[in-house]
């Protein structure tokens, strides 16, 4: 269902905010460049009990959503849960263009991190200044999962994929301007309910597997703060912040930065200072592993196209 209606609107979000059961919805966000210099065209949201979904029209209804619906006052909401997949662009549009500070947030990717290192447990870093100490370190540097292929190895839902692929096929080609485009085709509507209907399931099923999810809540907090707390716009969306699949350091295996530390010239946050190398170019010693990692997969990805 796609509402365009205050009241309507107003309507749906007070059942979720008064319900005693309904205390944790799925969020996800759609538009035109996602993030603080792009649009929010729409925002999908699923409560879990009782179970049902539907889309806020962002481009009909604009700031009003907001305020006089009411969608602020649930997505700032403490005591309501917001679970999501990959909440840093969602975050950053959400703070920039809106000021609504998302709260409360269960990232589910996280839990996939999580997942596939209890599966393939970290290898124990040397002292630093020893042998292989920084292929070791390289390859600590976690990969992340898009939603589409977590919900086929885990959920089995190959044919919500096959009907997903579609409406990203058609983004590659006519780009994201699709989700401002009124009427809104089904299509695109079960492509955005998709997205949100199944992340609960997806959750219980990390929670089934192990997965410490008191760990990944401290962790999402800080991955919903991670874009929109950077000021500098240009450094938001420079190479090493998005545009990229590895988690950024310090998100899961959280440590204050002892001083003496560094600011990474990549993602510009501090990190520890025993990470340099100095075997590394001028600039590349001044970058945290991740952004090391980074840098590592666009000179190989950049030589091979230069064959």
């Amino acid at each position: 269902m796609l509402v365009s209606d205050i009241i309507l609107l107003r309507r749906l979000l007070n059942h979720i905010s008064s319900s005693s059961s309904g205390n944790q919805i799925s969020v996800d966000l759609e538009g035109r460049n996602l993030g603080r210099t792009g649009t929010i065209d729409l925002v999908s949201i699923h409560c879990r009990v009782p179970e049902y979904a539907f889309l806020v029209d962002i481009t009909m209804l604009g700031e009003a959503a907001f305020t006089q619906g009411g969608l602020r006052d649930v997505l700032e909401n403490p005591a309501i849960q917001k679970v999501m997949f990959d909440c840093r662009r969602d975050s950053d549009a959400l703070f920039h263009i809106f000021g609504v500070t998302l709260t409360n947030v269960m990232d589910v990717q996280l839990l996939d991190v999580l997942m596939e290192r209890n599966r393939v447990p970290k290898v124990r870093v040397p002292p630093h200044g020893e042998d292989k100490y920084w292929d070791i370190v390289m390859r600590n540097v976690d990969w992340l999962r898009g939603l589409a292929k977590c919900l086929e190895m885990y959920l089995r839902l190959d044919r919500v994929n096959e009907r997903k692929q579609v409406v990203r096929n058609e983004m590659q080609r006519s780009g994201d301007s699709i989700w401002s485009a009124r009427p809104l085709r089904p299509q695109l509507i079960e492509y955005c309910l998709d997205d949100v209907r199944y992340l609960c399931k997806l959750m219980d099923f990390y929670q089934s597997r192990g997965v410490d999810m008191r760990l990944a809540k401290e962790a999402s907090d800080r991955y919903v703060d991670y874009l929109r707390s950077i000021y500098n716009t240009a450094v938001s969306e420079n190479m090493y912040i998005s545009g990229h699949s590895f988690l950024p350091h310090n998100i899961l295996d959280y440590e204050p930065v002892p001083v003496p530390g560094q600011i990474c010239r990549g993602c510009s946050k501090p990190f520890n200072r025993r990470e340099f190398n100095e075997k590394d170019s001028s600039f590349s010693k001044y970058l945290c592993r991740v952004c090391k990692r980074i840098k590592l997969s666009r000179d190989i990805r950049y030589s091979r196209n230069r064959r």
